[in-house]
């Protein structure tokens, strides 16, 4: 069983990578990081054969994290990814001993790992060149960041107790505010997410991550990115 992590700050992107990587049975993802700091915690705890990086995430970036794992676990094998291909990137990474850097297009990195996968390693000059002339057709596919970047953390906490199905009430008291101060927060978050009920609500979260979404790669049965959601 190839066992893998994935980083990359795009909860969209994330989810849709790893149903392209476990079409076969074969794959296992053992865990999802969004910023460079989770990915040093969780290969940490729970090393992976494969590692899939991107290279410009939040906290730590993901250039800084590659060189702290190659300092603490020598076995794992490095696929880093980006939107835009970078002349000078090829040798930093080789420098840094990372195994392979592709675009972030899913049927790329697929073939880049299956090749990773094989005991080689993907620095293509041919596929570079490619890579660069397309660059336009890369930037059209990138996740554009949703409004929920912009959220307060109390209003986070309010959207995931709502996904858990509680009441204004009921949320209320968990927080210490009042009934009427959890409606206006929720009539706010409509206004400011341009929606009309809470079930809109409900479904514009679990679409964006901010509630547990469901993983079939997951053995707890949903995503467990620790930056997506309000701690228990």
């Amino acid at each position: 069983m190839l066992t893998l992590g994935v980083a990359d700050s795009d909860t969209l992107y994330r989810s849709t990578l790893i149903s392209e990587i476990c079409v076969r049975s074969d794959r296992k993802v053992l865990f999802c990081a969004a910023n460079g700091l989770e990915l040093i915690e969780d290969q940490q705890n729970t090393p992976a054969d494969i590692l899939i990086v991107e290279l410009y995430m939040p906290v730590i970036s993901g250039v800084e994290a590659i060189k702290v794992l190659q300092k603490r676990n020598k076995y794992s094998k490095i696929l880093a990814i980006s939107a835009i291909f970078q002349p000078e990137m090829p040798k930093l990474l080789q420098d840094l001993r990372v195994n392979g850097y592709c675009s972030k297009i899913k049927e790329d990195v697929v073939v880049a790992m299956e090749i990773l996968q094989k005991g080689g390693t993907y620095f293509d000059g041919t596929y570079f060149q490619k890579w660069e002339k397309d660059g336009m057709r890369l930037i059209k596919e990138k996740h554009t960041p949703s409004l929920m970047e912009e959220l307060k953390s109390v209003e986070i906490n309010i959207i995931q107790h709502t996904c858990e199905g509680k009441s204004n009430k009921e949320i209320g008291d968990i927080l210490s505010l009042s009934k009427r101060t959890i409606d206006t927060y929720t009539r706010d978050l409509l206004l400011k997410l341009n929606l009309k009920t809470k079930i809109e609500l409900v479904n514009y979260a679990m679409k964006h991550g901010v509630c547990r979404t469901s993983c079939q790669s997951s053995d707890l049965g949903y995503c467990a990115c620790k930056s997506l959601f309000v701690k228990d």
